[in-house]
């Protein structure tokens, strides 16, 4: 904190003799001088001139000064540490400068820049600026950085601060941790949060931005999803106040990035299962008038759509429990895979994927790349990233799996959760068909056979007749249905 004003208009000083002082260029200098004459060796000094700044700086007067010790006046000067400067550029005639130091005594309290010099005479004159505003908006600043520091280590956001002005990012400790970063593992600039962005978000938060520098409001807002070091990627909401120039000009905005993932986990869970509620719905007006096939793929699309995949498959499992059938895929799927399979696919050939029907149980696999028992897969097949597989139990066997891949984020339990319960609703609406079926049949051969026919239940009572029975007894359908059987020309079925 030198001033060189000081050094330079005092180095005027020094050249006048003692009975030749400047009276008027004191009066004119707007920080205090104070000329003093050593005694006893220099143990203490006296007052000889004072300017006006001095005046209004220590609150004394000059008539009152004059031929008083320093030590009198001032008798805090010895603590103070100016008393030893004094001393030593009286013997040396070395000027020097000293503080900014804090001066008290019970009469005043303030903090003092002083440059010393010896007159030609052997006078010594300082030179010296009342500096306690400045130290203590330094002192407040520091503090200030001192609390922004705990803010940001403490605080649960994470904490950033953009120069625009000089093109400068700061990314607390905390903002890093919140990716899974420690401090030293991440850079201080812009792409760090850009190249983080889900490829999903990264177009609309930076078109949104430019908009907010353009023309800035209060707060930017903006909820966006940042990759975080396992890979996963996590909600966040960033909160960001800007500081403008005369011209309106954003030059730097200070804001935070709070977690939301949990609130966005809870979000997207209920938005996932009224997806799959709605998915079984229909599917099941569907199944009375599709096919089978047309079931299945319709159940593998919804799979697919509802855990955001871009491949999915879906394979029975044959009653030996060591073949699979191969069913379909879904469209996605078949557009980026031209490999060619099998119709049936021995279990134990099969790799990770079928780990499901091994274990009988929901498997993900979000590293798929990085297992050791996974196997390889023929030419023309998708890249596996991710994968997820369920299986359908019933009866004590696997009947069926589906598999679903390379979702951009980790495959979770709740995807578990909600495809489980799709092919769940799936099988139930194929055995229901696959029983429908069987009955027409049954009822297309009744319906053509020759002779008379009833189905009674336990009772038993006529539950059904075929058109053979009318035409041998005579009986319309309506006039036996709840009767008992006991017409020996009533053939019991």
């Amino acid at each position: 904190m030198t001033r060189n004003k000081h050094a330079d208009q005092s180095h005027e000083l020094r050249h006048y003799q003692c009975d030749e002082y400047p009276h008027e260029l004191f009066q004119q200098l707007d920080f205090g001088v104070a000329v003093y004459q050593p005694i006893e060796d220099g143990r203490d000094f006296i007052f000889v001139d004072i300017n006006p700044a001095v005046e209004k700086t220590d609150k004394v007067k000059r008539e009152e000064l004059l031929g008083r010790r320093l030590t009198e006046v001032f008798p805090g000067v010895e603590e103070f540490g100016l008393l030893d400067v004094m001393r030593r550029v009286m013997k040396s005639g070395v000027s020097e400068s000293f503080g900014p130091t804090e001066y008290h005594d019970e009469r005043i309290r303030g903090w003092r820049l002083n440059h010393v010099y010896r007159l030609p005479c052997g006078y010594v004159t300082a030179v010296y600026e009342d500096v306690t505003n400045e130290v203590e908006a330094e002192s407040a600043l520091k503090a200030s950085e001192e609390r922004y520091g705990l803010l940001t280590e403490s605080s649960l956001d994470g904490v950033w601060d953009w120069d625009l002005e000089h093109n400068r990012l700061y990314l607390s400790p905390r903002w890093k941790m919140q990716l899974g970063y420690r401090d030293h593992e991440l850079e201080n600039q812009l792409d760090t949060w850009k190249d983080r962005l889900h490829p999903d978000d990264q177009s609309r938060v930076l078109e949104h931005l430019e908009q907010y520098l353009a023309s800035p409001e209060p707060i930017w807002r903006e909820e966006f999803r940042l990759r975080h070091k396992n890979g996963a990627y996590i909600w966040m909401m960033a909160r960001g106040s800007a500081v403008t120039d005369s011209e309106n000009t954003v030059v730097r905005i200070l804001g935070v990035h709070i977690d939301i993932n949990r609130r966005k986990q809870a979000e997207a869970a209920s938005a996932l299962i009224q997806r799959r509620l709605e998915a079984s719905l229909e599917l099941t007006k569907q199944a009375p008038s599709v096919s089978e096939k047309e079931i299945i793929q319709t159940a593998l699309e919804q799979a697919s759509q509802l855990t955001q995949s871009s491949m999915g498959y879906l394979h029975f499992v044959n009653d030996d429990q060591e073949t699979i059938e191969l069913v379909t895929w879904s469209k996605q799927t078949l557009l980026h895979c031209n490999a060619a399979f099998d119709s049936h696919y021995p279990l134990s050939k099969a790799g990770v994927w079928a780990d499901c029907v091994r274990k009988r149980k929901p498997q993900i696999h979000n590293d798929y790349q990085a297992m050791d028992n996974r196997k390889g897969y023929p030419e023309g097949h998708i890249h596996l990233l991710r994968h997820l597989s369920v299986p359908v139990i019933d009866d004590d066997k696997v009947r069926l799996v589906i598999g679903v891949g390379n979702k951009i984020e980790p495959y979770s339990d709740l995807d578990v959760q909600q495809v489980t319960m799709l092919v769940s609703d799936l099988w139930r609406l194929i055995e229901k068909k696959r029983i429908d079926e069987k009955l027409k049949q049954a009822a297309a051969v009744l319906e053509s056979t020759q002779e008379a026919v009833t189905i009674t239940d336990t009772g038993p009572h006529i539950i059904a007749v075929n058109r053979a029975f009318c035409e041998i007894t005579g009986y319309q359908e309506n006039e036996v249905l709840g009767a008992q059987s006991e017409c020996a020309e009533v053939r019991q079925a």
